[in-house]
């Protein structure tokens, strides 16, 4: 999901505010990519509290891993009270942080809407990702098929071309018609 702020700033949500953390206002956010490499690359994290409001810049006091996330300390969020008061809000960093260099592992907000075809054959499109745990998940819509989750691991990759926004892929055969008979 991206959004733009109030400085018309394009946003990716990463994650949520899953609870309180401390006394001192500190707050446990979970992250859907479960690291934060971008982390050390910003001082603020922007949180949307209800579904509807206007997206707020939070300036990072200090920020540290923890389990599949971060504890975070906010300016201005000086008690246990106001850091359950962030409870559930979606959590958002700028667009720019999560940008891979060349050679790098990608973002996978990097594929979406990036085509994908089979040993030359199309697949789809990429709408969306998902995790299984050990890998994440492509979410292909397939013209006239129903949606399909492509592991994406460097066994299937033949080849990624951000400018044509295409992956070619070796699938194992089978993969895309668990659900019943592959479209032709």
């Amino acid at each position: 999901m991206s959004l733009r702020s109030s400085n018309n700033q394009k946003l990716l949500k990463v994650g949520w505010v899953k609870d309180a953390h401390s006394l001192k206002g500190e707050v446990y956010v979970q992250l859907h990519a479960r690291t934060a490499d971008w982390l050390d690359s910003t001082n603020e994290l922007h949180l949307q509290l209800n579904e509807g409001d206007a997206i707020q810049a939070y300036v990072i006091e200090r920020a540290k891993p923890f389990k599949e996330g971060l504890i975070v300390k906010f300016e201005g969020v000086t008690d246990r009270t106001a850091a359950e008061g962030l409870r559930k809000a979606k959590v958002f960093v700028d667009e720019e942080l999560l940008v891979a260099a060349p050679g790098d592992a990608v973002y996978l907000n990097q594929l979406l809407d990036f085509s994908v075809d089979d040993k030359g054959h199309a697949v789809g499109q990429i709408v969306g990702f998902m995790s299984n745990g050990p890998q994440d998940l492509l979410r292909i819509a397939r013209p006239g098929a129903s949606e399909a989750l492509v592991p994406l691991v460097d066994a299937y990759i033949l080849s990624i071309d951000f400018d044509k926004k295409q992956i070619s892929m070796d699938l194992p055969p089978g993969l895309l018609n668990i659900d019943g008979p592959e479209e032709e």
